[in-house]
């Protein structure tokens, strides 16, 4: 084994921590100017959560299906309900990915944040968003939930003669709404989608 058994309920939340860090850490070994301070951060460490942009980028369908698999089954993040450690939740994740790929809807001033846009990463954050939302572990608002129910709608227009996916596409849509509470989202504007 590569680590001992103790170490590897804590690896999957410490690592998750790590990258979910907002801003670059240098290793200690990093140069450092005769002030003491670290060398000035350029390219990608200077962006505002600098090791999830790297990652979305390679594969975000492959992060966010193991961010998901960090999340389940780990004891370690039962033991931050107790207080004990404070390891980065599902919501976290949902408010850091909403910053990186749509800063308009973020709380974050946006002259912090470069834009990041791709339809592939885009298409991952809500699929992982609206599972997250129908397990009622987290909530986005109301321009979120829209592109969420979009993107299902979406789904199920494309799949005009794959009766199989539309009904998935169906109950999909129809498990959103229902872990929501009425005030997430404008019906008018959800039920024009469906």
């Amino acid at each position: 084994k590569i680590l001992p058994e103790e170490m590897q309920a804590s690896v999957k939340p410490e690592l998750l921590t790590f990258l979910t860090q907002a801003t670059y850490s240098p290793p200690s070994h990093a140069p450092r100017k005769r002030s003491g301070d670290t060398a000035e951060r350029v390219g990608h460490r200077s962006y505002l959560y600098p090791y999830m942009r790297l990652l979305v980028q390679v594969d975000p369908s492959l992060l966010f299906e193991t961010i998901s698999t960090g999340f389940s089954g780990n004891a370690s993040y039962e033991q931050q309900q107790e207080g004990t450690v404070n390891y980065p939740r599902e919501q976290e994740i949902v408010d850091l990915f909403t910053t990186m790929i749509f800063p308009e809807l973020s709380e974050v001033p946006t002259e912090q944040i470069k834009l990041f846009k791709s339809r592939q990463a885009t298409g991952a954050f809500l699929d992982f968003t609206a599972k997250y939302i129908t397990r009622g572990l987290v909530r986005a608002n109301k321009s979120l939930t829209y592109l969420i129910a979009k993107r299902i709608s979406d789904r199920f227009a494309a799949n005009a003669n794959n009766p199989t996916a539309r009904r998935a596409a169906q109950v999909q849509i129809m498990e959103l709404l229902s872990a929501l509470p009425r005030e997430s989202y404008e019906p008018d504007k959800v039920l024009a989608l469906i």
